[in-house]
């Protein structure tokens, strides 16, 4: 899933990663950002625990079947 938003958007995310890190890192934890906004999680929270999923120290969140339904998406069981 491509989350909709321009280079200003990813720009201003940019700056919470080390600058040697690949566009899909970045898209990677939009996507994780806005999985946990949708659990009813906050903007602070979901940031924090995004980059600690990034990094490996957490679990990844994965789609439901309601957020699939939702956004479009069929979970395919990773």
């Amino acid at each position: 899933m491509r989350l909709a938003g321009g280079k200003d958007v990813k720009s201003a995310f940019s700056g919470l990663f080390e600058e040697s890190t690949n566009t899909d890192d970045l898209d990677r934890f939009m996507e994780l950002f806005a999985l946990l906004r949708s659990k009813g999680m906050g903007d602070k929270d979901a940031e924090h625990y995004a980059m600690q999923m990034l990094s490996g120290k957490e679990p990844e969140a994965q789609q439901s079947i309601r957020f699939a339904g939702v956004y479009g998406e069929q979970s395919d069981g990773s």
